[in-house]
């Protein structure tokens, strides 16, 4: 039997999300008359990971929105994603999200543990390992698991960075079950303006076609509230399938210690 009363609360909830985002991001654009230097640390909305972590004691939250086009159909989805640093250099963080098309939850997570701080003259290093869960696709708890090494190199002081990831992804593919492949990324971040980042990234798995990316990030308030976009696509599937998202960033002052 159709439960009408949980039909309604999941509306009532993906209704209330798009209300907060909605209202967060208005109150970004109210500040942006206060714009401050923009900081160095990469982030969203590159699928390339830089890096660096945030503070210790610190903690965030990323919220965005994704229209996935794939074969003429536009899919909407919906992510939160908090994160803290409770320990100096480990950046703990889990994500939640869900499809609008037909109603399916999403979560991953993320270990990311700093090595060396990037700065303007010395490259900086990260490992990282991760999960994303699709339950269409995953009968276990885990789902797919990613486990990174990631450089970032800076190649104009801080206003040019390259970051590289490389590593391998466990993941289940739809016809051929479980496995095994090396994963890559590379990105180049430029600081077009005091307050605003743009990039281009190419990133994939061994074997399969490769995925592009271009995005920028506005820093309404230094280290504290971002405003990001990016959008994107399988190479040469631009009219079949293409990603656009739009999301917001806010960081917390430390206050775990």
């Amino acid at each position: 039997m159709f439960d009408f009363h949980h039909a309604a609360d999941r509306a009532a909830r993906r209704a209330a999300f798009i209300r907060a985002t909605a209202r967060l991001t208005s109150l970004s654009l109210t500040a942006s008359a206060a714009l401050l230097p923009l900081s160095a640390q990469a982030g969203r909305p590159w699928n390339t990971d830089d890096a660096g972590v945030i503070d210790a004691g610190a903690c965030q939250l990323e919220a965005w929105t994704e229209q996935v086009r794939h074969d003429g159909h536009t899919a909407p989805a919906y992510w939160l994603n908090p994160g803290c640093t409770p320990v100096e250099r480990t950046e703990l963080s889990f994500g939640v999200g869900w499809d609008d098309d037909d109603d399916t939850h999403l979560t991953a997570w993320q270990v990311k543990h700093q090595l060396r701080d990037l700065s303007d003259q010395a490259p900086g290093f990260a490992l990282s390992l991760g999960s994303d869960r699709d339950r269409r696709i995953h009968d276990d708890l885990l789902g797919d698991m990613t486990f990174n090494g990631i450089t970032s190199v800076p190649l104009q002081g801080e206003a040019l960075v390259a970051h590289v990831n490389l590593g391998v992804t466990h993941h289940r593919d739809e016809d051929h079950g479980w496995e095994t492949r090396a994963n890559w990324g590379s990105a180049l971040e430029w600081q077009w303006l005091p307050q605003t980042h743009i990039g281009a990234e190419m990133f994939g798995l061994g074997g399969q076609r490769p995925s592009w990316q271009l995005g920028a990030r506005h820093e309404l308030l230094a280290d504290r509230l971002q405003l990001d976009v990016s959008f994107g696509a399988p190479v040469g599937r631009w009219h079949e399938e293409r990603t656009l998202t739009l999301g917001v960033v806010v960081v917390s002052p430390a206050f775990l210690h």
